[in-house]
């Protein structure tokens, strides 16, 4: 994903179900979540929460 400005990878693991946090560069970042769950509205809310500009989400595997 990424954001329109640097997160730190420890309160991005506070995200619901999210249970590791990489940072790629610039404002990119890799989530590793529970295989159970999709992260993704939880992942809005928290841009949201955090005056955040989400400029790209994909989900990668299944």
């Amino acid at each position: 994903m990424e954001f329109n400005q640097h997160v730190s990878t420890q309160k991005l693991e506070k995200i619901e179900h999210v249970t590791q946090a990489t940072h790629l560069d610039g404002n990119k970042y890799h989530l590793t979540v529970n295989n159970q769950h999709d992260a993704r509205p939880k992942v809005f809310e928290f841009a949201v929460q955090n005056n955040l500009i989400l400029l790209t989400l994909q989900r990668i595997g299944f």
